[in-house]
């Protein structure tokens, strides 16, 4: 393995004249095929531990044919010079991976078996990430007496592997299990756990068909890994902002027979919060949409094209507290779809009383809502959206569009966006164009 300091983590594929592969040779026989991958440590781990990892990922990747290049990049604006995270300009062969600590996953929905995840690959393939959990990583390698460097780096393989198999599958052997028991790391000690043959000739194949799109686009030299901050925030109110990959369809029940140009309005203000938190919402329409009638229960198959079901209620529960809009109910990761529910008529008193228009109450209402059901329990926060009840000021920035979720919020609400289409069965990928 070489290591770098002037590329991110470079892969090399090489396919002898005749078409057959001779992976002890990639790195000086046939034609050299290259992806990147910008590495960050928000976990500020020690540097030998972390050569280790990439050593340890690297072998594995040179099993299945596959020469690495690494480079440790800054992981704050301040360490990089102030340039900023333009992913989306790595092309088809750039690749994110970011090692994170505790305090920037404890939020997340994820299983516990799980010592990382990888977001999905827009349909470009560009700029995909995979995450590891450091402090999972930690308490693995010291319930089997392993090292940390050696259980991180098969994490690393893993991850990366998500993504250049394009799956979130596992397989019955080797370093794509779902979960490593004492056996399969003694094995990985001595080098055997590796991809599967099957799963080795695949990650060839995409790696060629990356370089081909990478020259289709142009960028037959992607620019330098930039520098990366989890969570990835939206900073403007850009619709730019948005990470076309990251679509969550919202299916709204509406039992109040709001009129359609009010919800359409609240839908709209909704996904412009969203928006600029770098989530994307595709509202779906019950009976226009997914041909369902009305105040019954929604079907099986409506529930697996959608991710979440926003019903607006008529009336209120008598249990809640006055001051509440709304209320969102318990996901588990991986559900059908996730529910949460908004009290019209107090959504309409609170109209008549602050004065303003149904639409930005019942839009602001909507978001806070589905922030919830994004953001876990206890969610509410001191200022901005997911305050438990707006105060005048907050009503006068609702007016001015300027009632948003705080930095950390979009932080944790992307990250189980992303976690939820990963391990959600597949969706159809425009409901309303069925």
């Amino acid at each position: 393995m070489r290591r770098s300091f002037k590329l991110c983590l470079s892969v090399l594929v090489t396919f002898s004249l005749s078409g057959l592969i001779e992976p002890t040779l990639a790195a000086t026989a046939g034609e050299k095929n290259k992806i990147t991958i910008c590495v960050y440590d928000h976990s500020r781990l020690k540097s030998g531990t972390l050569v280790q990892a990439e050593k340890e990922a690297d072998r594995i990747f040179r099993q299945a044919g596959v020469e690495t290049e690494w480079q440790d990049l800054p992981t704050s604006e301040a360490e990089a010079g102030g340039k900023t995270n333009l992913l989306e300009q790595l092309g088809p062969t750039g690749f994110v991976l970011k090692i994170l600590p505790k305090s920037m996953t404890e939020q997340l929905q994820i299983r516990d078996a799980a010592l990382g995840y990888s977001i999905p690959c827009p349909e470009d393939g560009s700029a995909c990430i995979a995450n590891i959990l450091y402090h999972r990583v930690q308490d693995l390698a010291q319930s089997e007496n392993v090292s940390v460097a050696q259980t991180l780096g098969l994490a690393m393989a893993h991850e990366i592997g998500h993504l250049l198999l394009r799956s979130h599958a596992h397989s019955n052997a080797g370093v794509m299990q779902p979960r490593w028991r004492a056996k399969d790391l003694q094995q990985a000690g001595k080098g055997l756990l590796p991809f599967t043959p099957e799963q080795a000739e695949f990650i060839r194949a995409d790696v060629l068909k990356r370089m081909a799109r990478q020259e289709l686009v142009r960028v037959a030299n992607p620019i330098p890994c930039l520098p990366s901050r989890l969570p990835a925030l939206a900073t403007s109110k850009s619709l730019d902002t948005t990470d076309r990959s990251l679509v969550v369809h919202v299916l709204v029940d509406d039992y109040a027979e709001v009129s359609a140009e009010a919800l359409a309005k609240a839908e709209d203000r909704a996904g412009t919060i969203f928006r600029q938190a770098g989530v994307e919402l595709a509202w779906v329409n019950r009976s226009r949409e997914m041909r369902e009638p009305k105040n019954k229960p929604l079907s099986q198959d409506t529930l697996s094209q959608i991710h979440y079901v926003l019903r607006i209620l008529p009336h209120s529960r008598a249990k809640l507290k006055d001051s509440a809009l709304g209320e969102a109910l318990t996901c588990a990761p991986g559900e059908a779809a996730c529910f949460a529910n908004l009290f019209y008529n107090r959504v309409q008193q609170r109209t008549d009383i602050e004065r303003i228009s149904l639409a930005q109450v019942l839009g602001h209402a909507m978001a806070h809502e589905l922030g919830h059901v994004l953001l876990g329990s206890n969610s509410h926060s001191s200022r901005g959206i997911m305050r438990g009840s707006w105060s005048a000021a907050d009503i006068e920035r609702m007016t001015k569009g300027d009632l948003l979720f705080t930095p950390d919020e979009v932080g944790v609400i992307r990250s189980n966006a992303f976690i939820q289409l990963a391990q959600s069965p597949p969706r159809a990928s425009d409901p309303s164009s069925q």
